[in-house]
């Protein structure tokens, strides 16, 4: 019995081992199958893998970066949307329907042509039927097209069936633009979509707010082309809008006259800065530098305003002498000083001089600061604070030496003053040559910002350019650094007497006063320091800084040029200072709030031709104007006027609004580029500026039909 049971348990394991070894030879045959599938999908069939083959991804996605506003609301910088068409005329759907891809291809391409203007629709026909033919699935059609043109293409035959089923294939490009070109353009920035770049300007200081709040999609990346959209799940939130305090037509004027100065000068760079004394606005920042390989062309590519560090030379004697007055207040402006010599040694090997000997030997405080007595001061300041050098340098730090300004746009690093216990500070030369401007460096706006705050009786307001944030219509002013005073008012009205007499009889009388309007001001000559031999070379920063009306001030200003070449024009005085004048005199005519009230009596003028006639201008600047004077104004427009021409009309001016036609181009011939692109935007053109100053061409004749969307370019001189 138990040899059969045996037996019988024996066939039972053959049985199962049958089966198993069965089933095992099914499954190794199937996964060889599945290999040579796979193998064979690879191998013959991997341009349909790959044209199927997809992945989806979470990640952010953004809305439209908001926009930055002139102080008038002008268009500084705004994103465009363009498109990169390519075409696939064989999709599956396409290659199913071959009918529907060859009844079509007239239309298709006489659209094409219509819409792009590129080719002709023979043209486009050859080569979209040589694509379906050698079975391309990738066709470049046009780059840079734009949102217009997009729309149109969506609507023709085929095309609107979409992507995968028509073929039309639209990758999306963000581009940011500015529509006055290199005017002020560092100082509004640069921003790249897609890029690594560095972010600059008033780009990166109020990226956060331009950038909005980014959402969450999921996107599609197809093998061979750039990943898509596939479905948005949290909405992205588009970003706000900047509105800056800058004046783009103060910008150009200051541009154009930083320019030629340079280029007359053979200088390698310059800069300026115009600032608002009671806010700290900043109306206009220009910064030039010279082409290498053109010296007469200069552009912008540094902010040498915020971050260029350099010895500022006698524009240091006020800061000496405001850290004088607060140490020693009983100090007088009729103080005696003795000026007896051009040269004073310091040390045997550090000599100081003057331009010329004083004919009396002994003069005042007031006069030795007005003609920028490089000895006078030195004395000065040795008198009173040569047993007392850390409270020298404190009293510069109370003054803001040092110190960040609060400036909004980054990119500011102040040097930190010289402590008398280093071992770099000489106390027989530092304390001195700091007086006068040496053995530490500032930059423009931190000088500036100083200057502004003397001409403001002592209080200190941060400088900026960020005015307001708009989102959704409604406007969050921006509120920047509390306002302090860096100096008694005592001490303060003693430096402003001497930025007077500066100018009134000082380095400054014969470059920088003015018939016109009252300056207040220092000039400032500094040797440039060879950083290899640590030698000072004869080659010179040169600044003027200062405010107008020096009664009453009201805007505050810097020029500095670097490395002037022509001879007799290397000074504070020669250099910068003609710059200063022209901009605080185009100011004070084009601002009348600094002029004295005047009032005119009209039954006095006897011919109509008394009264002046109003060429095109802006309705409110022209009111304005008028009331001034009080002229007395008839509105002969509507509410909605914005641009308006007067005529004299018994005893008064007499404003009618300036029609302008939708779809013509209008004579913006002798206007700024300010209103021209203002008025041509609008309308629907896209704007181009070459050159500066006022528009005296433009590349599209008045009174021409144009298209939506078309380029006109506006030279300016």
């Amino acid at each position: 019995m138990t040899s059969k049971k045996n037996l019988h348990k024996n066939e039972s394991l053959k049985n199962i081992h049958k089966r198993y070894a069965l089933i095992f030879y099914i499954f190794l045959i199937l996964s060889l199958l599945v290999v040579l599938k796979i193998f064979y999908i690879q191998t013959f069939r991997k341009k349909l893998l790959l044209k199927y083959d997809y992945s989806i991804t979470t990640d952010k996605v953004y809305g439209l970066r908001g926009d930055i506003l002139s102080r008038n609301g002008k268009l500084l910088a705004t994103t465009s949307i363009t498109y990169d068409i390519y075409y696939d005329p064989n999709t599956e759907y396409l290659k199913a329907h071959d009918s529907l891809f060859y009844s079509n291809l007239d239309t298709i391409s006489r659209g094409l042509s219509q819409i792009l203007g590129d080719k002709t629709p023979q043209q486009y026909k050859d080569y979209l039927l040589r694509a379906k033919q050698q079975g391309v699935e990738y066709l470049p059609i046009k780059k840079n097209v734009t949102i217009e043109q997009y729309k149109q293409l969506k609507k023709l035959p085929v095309f609107r069936l979409g992507r995968y089923k028509g073929g039309l294939i639209a990758q999306e490009h963000y581009q940011r633009i500015k529509p006055f070109g290199k005017l002020a353009s560092r100082t509004i920035g640069d921003f790249y979509y897609n890029s690594t770049r560095r972010i600059v300007g008033v780009e990166r200081a109020y990226n956060e707010q331009l950038s909005g709040v980014p959402g969450i999609a999921k996107y599609k990346a197809i093998s061979g082309s750039k990943r898509v959209v596939y479905k948005v799940l949290i909405p992205p939130e588009d970003g706000a809008s900047v509105l800056t305090s800058l004046d783009m037509n103060l910008q150009n004027f200051v541009e154009n006259t930083l320019e030629q100065q340079l280029r007359d000068l053979d200088a390698q760079w310059g800069c300026a800065v115009v600032m608002d004394v009671k806010s700290g606005e900043v109306l206009a920042m220009a910064n030039l530098q010279q082409s290498k390989s053109d010296s007469t062309k200069y552009y912008e590519s540094y902010n040498y305003a915020i971050a260029h560090l350099y010895e500022v030379g006698s524009v240091m004697k006020p800061f000496s002498m405001l850290a004088l007055f607060e140490f020693r207040p009983q100090v007088s402006l009729n103080e005696p000083v003795n000026v007896n010599t051009i040269h004073l040694h310091l040390d045997k090997n550090v000599v100081v001089s003057d331009d010329f000997k004083h004919p009396l030997g002994y003069t005042t405080l007031l006069n030795v600061v007005a003609h920028s007595s490089n000895i006078g001061v030195i004395k000065v300041i040795q008198k009173y604070f040569y047993n007392h050098q850390y409270d020298f340098v404190n009293r510069l730090v109370d003054l803001g030496l040092s110190k960040y300004t609060g400036f909004d746009i980054p990119g500011e690093q102040p040097e930190e003053l010289k402590d008398p216990e280093q071992k770099r500070w000489w106390k027989l030369v530092s304390l001195s040559m700091l007086a006068i401007g040496y053995e530490y460096q500032m930059t423009p706006i931190e000088v500036l910002s100083i200057y502004n705050a003397i001409a403001n009786n002592g209080l200190y307001v941060t400088p900026h350019v960020g005015k307001a944030i708009i989102k959704n219509g409604e406007v969050k002013k921006l509120v920047y650094g509390n306002s302090h005073y860096i100096a008694s008012r005592q001490s303060i009205k003693k430096v402003q007497k001497m930025l007077e007499a500066v100018v009134e009889f000082g380095t400054a009388s014969h470059t920088v006063k003015s018939n016109i309007v009252k300056i207040a001001g220092k000039t400032g000559t500094a040797k440039i320091l060879d950083r290899k031999t640590r030698h000072y070379i004869e080659q010179y920063n040169t600044t003027f800084v200062g405010y107008f009306p020096a009664d009453k001030p009201k805007y505050s200003m810097i020029v500095v040029i670097h490395k002037p070449q022509k001879y007799g024009h290397r000074t504070g005085a020669t250099a910068s200072g003609p710059v200063f004048k022209k901009v605080a005199e185009y100011l004070y005519k084009n601002d009348p709030s600094m002029h004295e009230k005047q009032s005119y009596d009209v039954q006095l003028f006897d011919k109509k031709n008394d009264l002046p006639s109003i060429k095109f201008g802006r309705k409110d600047y022209i009111i304005d104007v008028l009331n001034h004077f009080d002229i007395f104004v008839k509105k002969q427009y509507r509410k909605n006027a914005y641009f308006v021409r007067g005529f004299p009309e018994n005893k008064a001016i007499a404003l009618y609004k300036v029609r302008i036609q939708r779809g013509y181009v209008p004579d913006v011939r002798g206007m700024s580029a300010e209103d021209a692109t203002y008025i041509l935007e609008n309308l629907g053109l896209k704007v181009k500026i070459k050159g500066r100053g006022k528009v005296f061409k433009q590349s599209i004749l008045p009174n021409t039909k144009f298209k939506k969307g078309q380029t006109i370019t506006l030279s300016l001189r």
